[in-house]
């Protein structure tokens, strides 16, 4: 009977050990002293654990629900605000602003996305609201410092703002008016409506001068090209009349003796063809001009060249 094989270990060791690695990963947290770790179990909030190592049961008795403890910033656009007597005032508000109690925040907010798009905007613009529409135009924009009460206003919207944050878990370290604007009118919108007016007039007047200077500029040119086409013109015709005057001289001659002009027109075909003094030729001597190489012509050839 054959001995019984001995079984590998390794298998078994490395399933133990990816195990023992994701129950670790489940049980074992590291807090970071920037959040909060909400622990729950079977979906409540059990604890709130401690920066540093925690331990917790498996998923799904216990899980965590981490929430920051660093300080957010919030901007209200311009928004219409009612003052005393009617007025309207378009303002923007800012705060700053952390979790204060992340029991409160997880259960009433849950995320810091869900506190900026619409629980900080109720408190902001409620708070701003209620105050501004306690005071009238002339104590928000003067320009006596004395009655000026824009800090008086900042203060009681912070206030109280700060108490409505607090059902939520929130924490306003500061709050305060970061633009102010007048709200756009029918007065305006026609005073802004009539400068446009009056705006695209001047930039027809200067469209109209432009083509104007540009059609003069052009006009211009187009009168000098014609003058200098005209003088080149007629200088060409002088020139042109000067040649055949010239030539009917030389035609007058050359009619009077065709066998000078022929002669004459030789020459000076020999002339070029020789002119370097190293020029070669074997050439019959019957072929034109190179039949005045025979018969005594070169002794004539000669002494037209001397």
């Amino acid at each position: 009977m054959e001995a019984k094989k001995k079984k590998n270990p390794i298998p078994m060791i490395a399933v133990l050990v990816v195990a023992a690695v994701f129950l670790g990963s489940s049980v074992c947290r590291q807090v970071s002293e920037n959040e909060y770790l909400i622990i729950t179990r079977f979906g409540k909030v059990n604890r709130i654990a401690e920066s540093g190592l925690t331990f917790k049961l498996p998923y799904p008795i216990e899980n965590s629900i981490s929430l920051e403890k660093r300080l957010n910033t919030y901007e209200r656009p311009l928004t219409q605000t009612s003052l005393k007597n009617a007025r309207s005032l378009m303002v923007s508000m800012y705060c700053i602003w952390k979790i204060a109690d992340a029991e409160t925040f997880l259960r009433t907010v849950n995320t810091n996305a869900e506190a900026q798009s619409n629980i900080l905007p109720n408190i902001i613009g409620s708070a701003s609201g209620s105050v501004f529409s306690r005071y009238e135009m002339s104590d928000v924009v003067t320009t006596d410092a004395k009655a000026h009460k824009l800090a008086e206003i900042e203060e009681s919207i912070s206030l109280e703002a700060k108490k409505n944050a607090e059902q939520y878990g929130i924490e306003l370290l500061s709050v305060g008016v970061r633009h102010l604007g007048l709200p756009p009118n029918k007065t305006q919108q026609s005073l802004i409506e009539r400068m446009r007016q009056e705006r695209e007039v001047e930039a027809q007047k200067y469209l109209i001068k432009g083509e104007t200077e540009a059609q003069k500029i052009i006009s211009e040119g187009k009168a000098e090209g014609r003058k200098i086409r005209d003088t080149a013109l007629a200088q060409a015709e002088r020139i042109r009349a000067e040649g055949e005057m010239e030539a009917a001289m030389y035609y007058e001659v050359f009619n009077q003796a065709p066998e000078l002009a022929s002669f004459l027109l030789k020459l000076e075909a020999l002339k070029s063809a020789l002119a370097d003094g190293k020029t070669a030729l074997i050439l019959d001597v019957n072929t034109k001009p190179f039949d005045l190489l025979h018969d005594g012509a070169i002794n004539v050839l000669g002494e037209g060249a001397r």
